[in-house]
């Protein structure tokens, strides 16, 4: 058969999971007896970061899973290790970035995550967004890198106040009303655009805080 032909004006989607290679440890991984999350050290990284992630990445774990009752996120089959949930830390001060594996598919597509991070100043909010989007890949993977994002700042607002950086993303956001709430790759404007799910829960929620946007 014949390949099918692309119109290469026609947009096209956000990169789907494709199995990223992860960064080197400089020792095994330190894992919460408590929560299936594990924090992995690069060589030049700080043992004391790597403490305050996986406390972070605990305490968000027990809080919107445990508490709140969100989905956990999908294992990975000891990519990392073990099947928990793998923060990557790295020296510097670089944003989480969370990294689809690749696609278990079935009768609901599913993707684990991984996640690197520098050491941050505010790492206890980049650890949740690190599994608010672990989460969402675990619903749908297809959906654009943006809307986790957005999804994963709403999971962050229901379990701790907002940080100068979450101020920060909504003036983004609402300095351009001009453009769409949800695009495709992360912006500045896309940890801001979790308004759009505060909207939805505030009007049309009758459960717990971001039950609807995991609907």
């Amino acid at each position: 058969m014949a390949p099918l032909a692309r119109d290469p004006w026609r947009p096209t989607g956000a990169p789907t999971a494709n199995g990223r290679a992860r960064p080197a440890d400089a020792e095994p991984p330190g894992c919460s007896p408590r929560a299936p999350v594990c924090v992995h050290r690069a060589p030049d990284a700080s043992e004391a970061a790597a403490r305050r992630a996986l406390s972070a990445l605990e305490r968000a774990y027990r809080r919107l899973v445990d508490v709140l009752g969100y989905p956990r996120p999908s294992g990975d089959a000891g990519a990392g290790g073990s099947d928990a949930l793998d923060l990557y830390l790295t020296r510097g001060r670089a944003r989480v970035q969370a990294h689809a594996d690749a696609t278990a598919t079935g009768h609901f597509d599913r993707a684990s995550a991984h996640c690197v991070v520098g050491d941050a100043e505010l790492l206890e909010r980049e650890a949740a967004l690190c599994l608010g989007e672990a989460i969402a890949l675990g619903l749908d993977p297809g959906e654009t890198p943006h809307l986790r994002r957005a999804f994963a700042t709403h999971l962050w607002w229901a379990i701790e106040p907002p940080t100068s950086a979450d101020f920060e993303a909504v003036d983004d956001f609402q300095s351009t009303p001009e453009r769409a709430v949800a695009t495709r790759e992360i912006e500045t404007n896309a940890e801001g655009a979790a308004l759009f799910f505060e909207y939805l829960d505030a009007r049309r929620g009758r459960a717990s805080p971001g039950t609807l946007a995991v609907d």
